[in-house]
């Protein structure tokens, strides 16, 4: 069963959208990426699946359900991270965990304690005296109550810092190795690929191609590379994009392989090498180059 199920779902204000005519298939049980920089519209679709705001055309479905026209059965079987994490100034930590299960009709002290630990969270603190990290550790605690069957992430190693992102992941991890769907919307190429098995480049409320990993980035690499003497014809060869100077080193984007780049620069003398995964604006630059250009120019937010 599809766990996620988008078909031609539209946002749109006025002049300008949201989104627009995004398809789009989470089989049960994937962890899928939406990758995207501000205002891309990951959190207008993510609004939409939880039926926070409503389309203007198309339709949305969670395992086989209608996010609108069967929105409670819905909510009941997702955890959802917002991006920016609200809730009332006078509210502690517990107060918010016990709402969520009494509104999920499950009692979860245990699993409550558990995760405060894991995340050094202090359940006893009002939100309005929590910092920014304890805000995001107080959300993703909430949305891991009962069980639910569809984890929807919007950002949700943001304000984290690199301990607390490592426990969310390997938890994100745990979570669907039993099962759990995960939808994981980030700015961040690295951080998807950290966690999902298939992603999808979202740019101006519409989803550029969807994409594995390993097959649309296999020996994608950006290379640094220190030498006295000109490489220009190794660049050439290895179809080098993005190529810049800096701190001493030469630095390009490629596709071939490791193994390809070692050759081309075999006849060169060089004085040092690096080779670091894609960035994000490297990840972008590749698959605008493999998309079909848009036949106008429309504002998006």
């Amino acid at each position: 069963m599809s766990a996620i199920m988008l078909e031609g779902l539209t946002k749109r204000y006025r002049t300008t959208y949201g989104l627009h005519e995004v398809n789009l298939t989470i089989e049960e049980g994937e962890t899928f990426g939406i990758i995207g920089k501000t205002g891309a519209g990951k959190t207008t679709l993510v609004r939409l699946l939880i039926n926070l705001i409503s389309p203007t055309s198309g339709k949305a479905s969670v395992f086989g359900m209608d996010v609108v026209r069967q929105n409670a059965k819905v909510k009941s079987m997702i955890g959802y991270v917002p991006s920016k994490v609200q809730y009332y100034d006078f509210m502690r930590g517990r107060d918010i965990f016990r709402m969520v299960s009494s509104i999920r009709k499950e009692p979860h002290p245990e699993q409550i304690n558990d995760y405060c630990e894991m995340f050094r969270l202090d359940p006893k603190m009002k939100f309005c005296d929590m910092p920014v990290n304890a805000r995001k550790k107080t959300a993703i605690i909430q949305a891991m109550l009962g069980e639910p069957r569809l984890l929807i992430l919007d950002e949700p190693l943001l304000a984290l810092d690199e301990k607390e992102s490592s426990v969310l992941i390997d938890l994100l991890r745990e979570k669907n190795k039993n099962g759990v769907t995960i939808l994981f919307c980030s700015q961040s190429f690295e951080e998807a690929q950290s966690v999902c098995q298939r992603t999808a480049f979202l740019q101006n409320g519409v989803i550029l191609r969807e994409h594995t990993f390993d097959r649309s980035f296999a020996g994608a690499h950006r290379i640094k590379v220190k030498a006295e003497e000109n490489i220009s014809a190794a660049l050439g060869l290895l179809h080098a994009k993005d190529v810049v100077i800096s701190e001493g080193y030469l630095s390009f984007f490629t596709d071939a392989e490791i193994d390809g780049v070692i050759k081309a620069l075999s006849h060169f003398e060089i004085q040092d090498l690096k080779i670091e995964s894609p960035t994000t604006e490297d990840a972008y630059r590749y698959l605008e180059e493999k998309s079909p250009e848009t036949e106008e120019e429309t504002a998006y937010v």
